[in-house]
C-alpha cells in the first residue's frame, strides 16, 4: 500500500507535466478502476493477480511502447549517410576534425565535421532534453548516466567521461529534472 499518496492522485501530477508514461494499476478492489482509465492507464488488474492477464497487458504495453515516435538524427557517417534513432546514442564526442557517435549497441560512427565546430556539428542533440555537454569534447545522454564523480560520468556501460567544473552544476541540474521532472513530487 502506498503511504500518503494514492496511485491515481500521482499518475495526475505525471499528466499535468504532460508526461505520457504507460501506467499499469495493480489493486486489490475494483474502487479506483474509472479514475485509473481516466488517466489513461493502460491495465487494471486486480490481485491476485493472475499471470495470463499480466502477460497480456505488457505484451500490449510492448507494443505501443515500440509503435511510438522515436526522433532521428541524419549524419554523414564513415559508412555514408545514415538514419541513427536519437535514443540509441550514448554520448559523441570530439576527436580532432571528427565527431563519433557511440551508440548503445556499442557501435562507433565516425563522421568528419568539415566546416563548423563541435557545438555546431552537434547542435540537434544539445537540443534534446536528454543530452548535455559534459567537457568541450563530450555530449551525453542523460539516459545512460549511471553515476555523477567528481570529475567525470560513469555510464551504464562502464565508460567514464569527462566532466569540466564549470559544467557539473548544469549537468546535474540537468540530470535531476531529467531523473525527476522539473520539479520533485
Amino acid at each position: 500500500m502506498m503511504p500518503k499518496r494514492d496511485g491515481i492522485s500521482l499518475a495526475r501530477e505525471i499528466r499535468k507535466k504532460g508526461d505520457e508514461t504507460m501506467v499499469i494499476y495493480t489493486s486489490s478492489t475494483t474502487e479506483y478502476a474509472m479514475d485509473a482509465f481516466g488517466i489513461h492507464a493502460l491495465g487494471y488488474l486486480l490481485k491476485p493477480v493472475e499471470y495470463t492477464e499480466l502477460k497480456k497487458t505488457l505484451d500490449m504495453t510492448k507494443i505501443l511502447y515500440d509503435a511510438r515516435p522515436q526522433k532521428y538524427i541524419h549524419i554523414m557517417g564513415d559508412e555514408g549517410p545514415q538514419k541513427i534513432p536519437v535514443m540509441d546514442i550514448t554520448y559523441v564526442e570530439n576527436i580532432g576534425r571528427n565527431v563519433r557517435y557511440n551508440l548503445q549497441s556499442g557501435r562507433k560512427i565516425e563522421a568528419g565535421r568539415r566546416n563548423g565546430t563541435f557545438e555546431e556539428v552537434v547542435a540537434p542533440l544539445a537540443d534534446e532534453k536528454e543530452f548535455v555537454q559534459t567537457h568541450k569534447s563530450f555530449f551525453v545522454n542523460l539516459k545512460y548516466i549511471k553515476s555523477i564523480r567528481e570529475n567525470h560520468v560513469l555510464l551504464d556501460n562502464g565508460t567514464e567521461i569527462p566532466v569540466a567544473k564549470r559544467r557539473k552544476t548544469e549537468l546535474q541540474n540537468k540530470y535531476m529534472a531529467y531523473t525527476f521532472g522539473d520539479e520533485i513530487i
